[in-house]
């Protein structure tokens, strides 16, 4: 007799309120992907690819979800925005060598150009080309860096202002004039 077992690997993300339950599950849609001389990766051949938008209310507020390689991804974190997310959480990998710039500049600008409160958290530790970029934060609508880590292991702690951010988004009408062309 043989048994067949059938595995379907997702990178994914839970979200667990005070009780202790699931009460959110996010699948990763954007598959990490490099094809340099030296290194070599494709997520996508041993993962099964997310099909759903992260989007989770909690006490009123809609977070949004993503995972690592979907920061660079504008789109994703646009349509989170456009569907109420005002805050998203990212859970990260990255690499130094492949996305210290990046990891700079994509978790300001998704914060900003979605007029969100971007928490960004990277792993890190490693050596030479396993080494991680760190730098956790929280980063406000206005793209101002609110807390942060820079290498060491820790947790970050920040005051978010809903009230603020939704004030600012009725002053700075960005997400009304995307609608119009989605």
């Amino acid at each position: 007799m043989i048994k067949l077992i059938i595995c379907n690997i997702t990178n994914t993300s839970l979200v667990i309120n005070r009780n202790g339950e699931i009460i959110h599950r996010y699948d990763k849609i954007y598959m990490y992907t490099v094809d340099r001389q030296d290194l070599k990766i494709n997520e996508g051949r041993d993962t099964v690819k997310g099909k759903e938008l992260g989007i989770v209310k909690i006490e009123g507020v809609k977070i949004g979800i993503g995972i690592c390689f979907d920061i660079r991804y504008p789109e994703y974190f646009k349509a989170l925005a456009l569907n109420g997310v005002e805050i998203i959480f990212l859970p990260a990998n990255f690499r130094k060598s492949t996305g210290e710039i990046a990891w700079e500049v994509l978790t300001k600008a998704r914060a900003i150009e979605n007029q969100v409160y971007f928490c960004a958290c990277d792993q890190t530790g490693g050596v030479a080309e396993k080494e991680r970029c760190g730098n956790t934060k929280v980063i406000s609508y206005d793209g101002t860096i609110i807390s942060q880590l820079d290498k060491e292991e820790g947790i970050v702690i920040a005051d978010l202002n809903i009230e603020q951010l939704r004030k600012f988004r009725k002053e700075f009408l960005i997400l009304k004039q995307v609608e119009k062309f989605l």
